[in-house]
């Protein structure tokens, strides 16, 4: 396969895959809807905490093996069998830890069956992982999509299928654990049948020398998995878990609205890489424009979901009691994302000049600030703030983020200008918040969202906010989706 075709297959593929992550939104959906009780939020709680503890059964070993396979793809077999030895031992630790954590809280026994189902489902799934690694380092994206697609569909119709029955909280758990593990036996058949033959040789000191040099990739995913789920595991223990559930319904819409610039970096950075990747005025070509794309795409989402979180809300979960409580929660997180979405633009630009220890520092920092303000905000020992005060803690550490990256950027690559790259958008933003301020109340929600999108376009367009280089890339970009998609 050519190298042209190979790039077109790997964007499909990685576009395919992130997209599948709606499913699991959506499966959240449905578990907030009708869970009752709750049982919403001890699912919601038992996940975050199995997911910060998949660090452990992780250890950054599965995006070590993507950097040495990719290298020599003759060592494949030889990770293939001591990472997965690790994997079992690490396993191992990730249970043990996790039954001591949640033992220390006055859990009851629901939730400490919830947490030991999804804590065996984490391993298997972390095993996975380390499996699917192969195909990135083999540069096969579309087995990765494949496998992490069906993942989540299988996930989602078993997931969907205990709620319907009645099964309740355990019926999901379960569910859960059994899509993860028909993953991991659909990887391995894989990856045996078409690219490793499994070495039974292990090696000691290899396993050491996998350890160490594990370690600076697990840094960063410590730092980013306790970021973005320690908020629920502090409101459980100070708050319960209805509070949870309340936060956990609007972080939901904040975790599908990251599959934006998860799917939109997966098509242009590739792509903007090969056209400026020779200089660094191309380099600096490269930042301004995807910056660009991700605050024009971040503004009118921020403004159009605070304006409308009452509707959104109740369109997704008319079955959650309390749901006022996560409007107010929603209003607050959607901001958090719309810095997401300019922070992951500029982490990559930072990860490709070789600072990849600089955003890791910049994550504990904000790792750090997100644990303090949450010991002051959320308690009633505190400020009493709650579900509210985990919302804003997020905000301000995205905050925090912004600031960081883009004053590093600034002095080691260039300044864009914010005044100058935000004042379009937030122009067609303002006059698109007016139309839905102004919209009567009983307006249909999909029609309102559908023509404050074509206002907001169409005053880009008359602003002229994009160049010929921009449609140039944008017009290759989904060209290559296009015949990525035909093959």
């Amino acid at each position: 396969m050519s190298t042209v075709k190979r790039v077109r297959k790997n964007i499909f593929a990685l576009s395919l895959g992130s997209l599948s992550k709606v499913l699991t939104v959506l499966l959240l959906i449905f578990c907030a809807n009708m869970l009752k009780g709750e049982n919403w939020g001890i699912l919601a709680a038992a996940l975050a905490l199995t997911e910060i503890f998949s660090v452990v059964a992780d250890l950054g070993l599965s995006s070590l093996t993507i950097r040495e396979v990719a290298r020599d793809r003759n060592q494949a077999g030889r990770y293939f069998a001591n990472v997965a030895f690790l994997k079992i031992f690490l396993g191992l630790i990730t249970f043990i830890s996790i039954v001591i954590v949640s033992n220390l809280g006055n859990k009851t026994h629901l939730e400490l069956m919830v947490i030991y189902i999804l804590t065996f489902r984490i391993i298997l799934y972390s095993l996975g992982k380390f499996l699917e690694s192969l195909f990135q380092a083999f540069e096969r994206m579309e087995y990765s999509a494949f496998v992490s697609t069906l993942e989540r569909v299988t996930t989602f119709l078993l997931g969907y299928l205990a709620l319907r029955l009645g099964m309740g909280l355990m019926g999901v758990a379960w569910a859960i654990f059994m899509g993860s593990a028909f993953y991991l036996l659909v990887t391995i058949l894989i990856v045996i049948k078409k690219f490793v033959k499994p070495k039974l040789l292990i090696e000691p000191r290899f396993l050491k020398s996998l350890i160490k040099a594990s370690l600076p990739f697990a840094l960063t995913f410590i730092f980013i998995v306790i970021y973005f789920r320690v908020d629920m595991i502090m409101l459980r223990e100070m708050k319960g878990a209805v509070v949870v559930g309340w936060y956990a319904a609007s972080y939901q819409i904040l975790q599908g609205l990251m599959i934006v610039p998860g799917i939109t970096m997966a098509v242009l950075f590739p792509l903007l890489a090969r056209y400026y990747k020779y200089s660094n005025k191309s380099l600096i070509i490269t930042y301004e424009k995807s910056f660009k794309y991700m605050l024009y795409l971040a503004l009118p989402i921020a403004v159009g979901i605070t304006l409308l979180a009452d509707k959104v809300i109740l369109l997704l979960y008319p079955g959650l009691g309390g749901y006022e409580n996560s409007i107010i929660a929603l209003k607050i997180l959607v901001w958090a994302s719309a810095l997401i979405f300019v922070n992951t633009v500029m982490a990559n630009v930072m990860n490709s000049i070789n600072e990849v220890k600089r955003t890791s520092f910049f994550m504990g920092i904000n790792v750090i600030i997100n644990v303090f303000l949450n010991l002051i905000f959320i308690p009633e020992w505190g400020l009493n703030l709650s579900y509210k005060g985990a919302a804003i803690t997020t905000l301000i550490c995205e905050g925090v983020g912004f600031y960081l990256f883009y004053s590093f950027l600034s002095k080691k690559l260039v300044s864009l200008g914010l005044t100058r790259l935000i004042a379009k958008p937030l122009f067609a933003s303002s006059l698109m918040a007016i139309f839905i301020f102004l919209a009567p109340e009983n307006f249909n929600l999909f029609m309102m969202v559908a023509i404050s999108v074509f206002l907001y376009l169409s005053v880009l367009y008359l602003t002229r906010s994009f160049d010929d280089l921009d449609a140039k890339i944008w017009r290759e970009a989904l060209s290559r989706v296009w015949v990525g998609a035909r093959g």
